[in-house]
């Protein structure tokens, strides 16, 4: 359970704004149910000379109230102790996601010489099984090896693509294409030559950068998609903290490369 916060402020006109700050509205909250999953809490909260009286708006929330998702221009104080969300399970998914997506973009029979994945912790598996389609040979850095078994026997048996497993990220190095959908623990740098996509660019020292772009909402959410809250995560939280399941085939709209905003047919071209 989550809940979101929007702000209103105090009318224009001078009675309106009097009744505003003598006679300040309460907090509203507002239970929202979603198609699946636990739903969310939707925080209506005032802007009283200036300020957001924090106390109100966590005691509202209730139950919700140890994660909200806030207006990027609000900031909670220190002393409210609300815990930030960071999705990078989420974020993931939409990375590789959008990653076979863009491959099966690709022209027929033209295949990825090579293509390498690092995934420490042996948890991408499932999600990977279309990608034999779309390269000749992967790579597979991973912490557990062993994980990776069942993947290597599907793809030379369903494909014929050899699959090389190894602990060594330096394997992947030059590989032309990688994909690092996890954050980086520690800063990597790749060849000038290989274009990574990645689902987070922090500890990640490379030239050809490639991140997802937002996310793609189904229409039964962007309708509930609160003012001034950004769709990534809040579908993140649905997905992560309200159990809205089917969320987890979500795809990025775009990709990001440093600034510049690319669509998949853009994206296309920077494998050629």
């Amino acid at each position: 359970m989550f809940a979101t916060v929007n702000t209103i402020s105090e009318p224009e006109n001078f009675w309106g704004k009097l009744k505003y700050n003598l006679l300040p509205p309460p907090v509203r909250a507002e239970r929202i149910q979603t198609q699946e999953g636990s739903g969310f809490v939707k925080l209506t909260v005032p802007i009283i000379r200036g300020k957001i009286y924090w106390s109100n708006v966590r005691a509202a929330a209730g139950d919700a109230a140890g994660i909200m998702l806030l207006p990027g221009n609000i900031h909670a104080h220190r002393e409210v102790n609300l815990s930030a969300f960071e999705s990078e399970r989420f974020l993931s998914l939409v990375c590789v996601n959008s990653f076979l997506k863009l491959l099966s973009l690709l022209p027929q029979k033209e295949l990825l010489q090579e293509c390498a994945v690092i995934d420490f912790s042996a948890s991408l598996q499932e999600k990977l099984k279309p990608l034999p389609r779309f390269a000749r040979t992967i790579k597979i850095i991973t912490a557990r090896p062993d994980k990776y078994n069942g993947f290597t026997r599907f793809c030379m048996e369903e494909y014929g693509t050899a699959v090389r497993v190894s602990e060594h990220i330096a394997c992947a190095f030059d590989a032309p294409v990688v994909l690092f959908a996890k954050r980086a623990a520690v800063p990597t740098a790749f060849s000038r030559n290989t274009l990574v996509f990645a689902g987070c660019a922090d500890n990640l020292f490379t030239s050809k950068l490639m991140l997802p772009e937002g996310v793609c909402l189904p229409e039964c959410y962007l309708k509930l998609l609160p003012p001034g809250i950004a769709p990534l995560p809040f579908a993140a939280a649905l997905y992560e903290l309200s159990g809205v399941a089917s969320l987890s085939n979500s795809v990025c709209p775009a990709f990001r490369q440093g600034n510049i905003i690319l669509s998949y047919k853009d994206a296309l071209e920077k494998l050629s």
